[in-house]
């Protein structure tokens, strides 16, 4: 799928299918895509939100949509689920792997105790799943050699069919065949022996298939709660960076989400400019480009005018522990006029350069 992305982002106005001779620049596309709203687990929905932006290229003034595993409360929602998450063998892998090497990517601090934890697991996961089979005969679990087959699943299936990544040699390359590889990935991890094996198998193998479709549990204790929320927030500062903007849509993630306030929405907690007048609590926010929406307005019987009402209503009644407005009626109209804005400069219609 991120290979079709890619190239429908990228599509030449000629096909060089056709007139493989003729170069032309192509019609580069901005888009959003969404992801992180509705989640196995908060580790499964912040990876499928990071895979979306390392697959997928995406880039300033691309959007994902909804994006709201970056800005649940991990405590909370780990606690309605007695500390404990069940997923398939696969996706628990995955999940274990995954943050681990972002929480070293964004330097968040994991306790030496819930690294060794989490190691324990994912080499017994990946036991299970990888090493009854014969073509890993021998194999020690190495860490790089896993993470690395993942970032390699942004490639066509296809090219490693065989087990090894192989890419058919052709006169010329035609769009599609350019976008089949990602361009972010290095051809080092592509033609190391191991990373492509694993790759194949994830995809091709029926015994590796039906063994990580198993069933298992994994138990999150408070420090390892504590690092994954330090991991969200610095989720939130490296999507700032990039530019990339949040599409946030209140009466939809009320529904689907975990939160039941609106003034819980995480839009607070990915842009407070406008609505805090405390300097260290906006210096604290990454202050990302967010904007609301409405998703879809008939399964959710909604209007651009209602969600901007629920938000700012919400917000308003906001109290303090002595019953006091958090918010007086200035700031909120304030924040509500500075997301529309973003709003408008979020649109696809305006030229990107002008933006």
């Amino acid at each position: 799928m991120a290979s079709e992305f890619r190239y429908l982002r990228n599509i030449n106005p000629i096909d060089n299918m056709q007139y493989p001779f003729i170069v032309k620049e192509p019609i580069e596309i901005n888009v959003t895509y969404h992801v992180g709203e509705d989640f196995y687990d908060i580790m499964d929905g912040l990876r499928a939100m990071d895979e979306a932006v390392l697959f997928l290229n995406l880039k300033r003034n691309d959007r994902l949509g909804h994006a709201l595993a970056m800005g649940t409360d991990a405590f909370c929602y780990y606690q309605k689920r007695n500390f404990t998450t069940v997923l398939s063998k696969q996706d628990l892998l995955d999940n274990l792997v995954w943050f681990l090497y972002k929480a070293d990517t964004l330097d968040v601090n994991v306790k030496p105790s819930d690294r060794q934890k989490m190691m324990c697991k994912i080499s017994a996961l990946f036991g299970e799943i990888f090493l009854q089979n014969s073509f890993m005969e021998g194999y020690s679990f190495v860490f790089e050699d896993y993470i690395n087959s993942w970032k390699l699943r942004g490639d066509l299936p296809d090219l490693y069919r065989y087990g090894k990544y192989k890419k058919e040699s052709k006169p010329y390359l035609t769009a599609f065949d350019a976008a089949s590889s990602n361009q972010l990935v290095s051809d080092a991890l592509r033609f190391h022996p191991v990373s492509a094996q694993l790759y194949h198998a994830y995809h091709f193998n029926s015994d590796v298939r039906r063994r990580g479709e198993q069933q298992d549990s994994f138990e999150f204790g408070q420090t390892m709660i504590t690092s994954l929320s330090e991991l969200q927030m610095g989720m939130q500062f490296e999507l700032a960076a990039l530019g990339i903007s949040i599409e946030c849509n209140p009466t939809s993630n009320y529904v689907i989400g975990s939160f039941k306030r609106f003034d819980k929405h995480p839009i607070i907690k990915f842009h407070n400019n406008g609505l805090e007048l405390n300097e260290e609590k906006l210096k604290k926010c990454p202050q990302i480009s967010v904007s609301i929406n409405t998703d879809d307005q008939g399964v959710f019987d909604t209007n651009l005018k209602n969600e901007y009402a629920v938000m700012a209503a919400a917000l308003e009644k906001v109290k303090d522990k002595n019953g006091q407005p958090v918010y007086s009626s200035n700031q909120v109209y304030h924040w509500i006029d500075e997301v529309r804005e973003m709003g408008i400069e979020q649109s696809f219609g305006t030229n990107s350069k002008d933006r």
